[in-house]
């Protein structure tokens, strides 16, 4: 069951959120985001049993960028560049970059703790969009194995 609790931080900080999120697959997921300015940072983790998979695939609207750093255990990067689907894998201890405009989607292993830090300006509520073709696409990766599989076949 996912439970979500948010809760805006009190003066002086009143221009910070406070996000605390458990995800259907197990995800826990804890973020601060600064509201004037949009940047976000959160930490992810799939310690509990049976959590992990596919996150939503998205891309963010220009001007966003969002960092990763792998602090324990393993994420695949899937990323359509071209109309191509490619599988990237990073293990702890790493970061890597995701551009703006750039559709792309996570596959988190289980054990797993990372975190992202998003920074740049976009205009509105959201800094992303849902990018259902790739979703689509991935499918038919449900689980670690077949994930590891796509990545070592490339």
């Amino acid at each position: 069951m996912a439970k979500d609790v948010r809760a805006k931080l009190d003066p002086p900080y009143d221009h910070i959120t406070l996000r605390l999120k458990t995800m259907p697959n197990g995800e826990r997921r804890a973020g601060l985001r600064h509201e004037e300015s949009g940047l976000s940072v959160s930490i992810t983790d799939t310690l509990s049993e049976g959590a992990g998979g596919w996150q939503n695939s998205h891309s963010h609207h220009s001007g966003i960028i969002e960092v990763y750093a792998v602090q324990v255990g393993w994420v695949v990067l899937a990323e359509l560049i071209e109309g191509d689907l490619q599988f990237k894998l990073h293990e702890a201890p790493c970061s890597f970059v995701v551009s703006a405009l750039h559709p792309h989607n996570v596959f988190v292993g289980s054990e797993t703790v990372f975190s992202t830090i998003k920074h740049g300006s976009a205009e509105g509520a959201s800094d992303w969009d849902p990018a259902h073709d790739l979703d689509a696409r991935l499918a038919i990766f449900p689980d670690s194995g077949t994930v590891l599989s796509a990545y070592y076949r490339q």
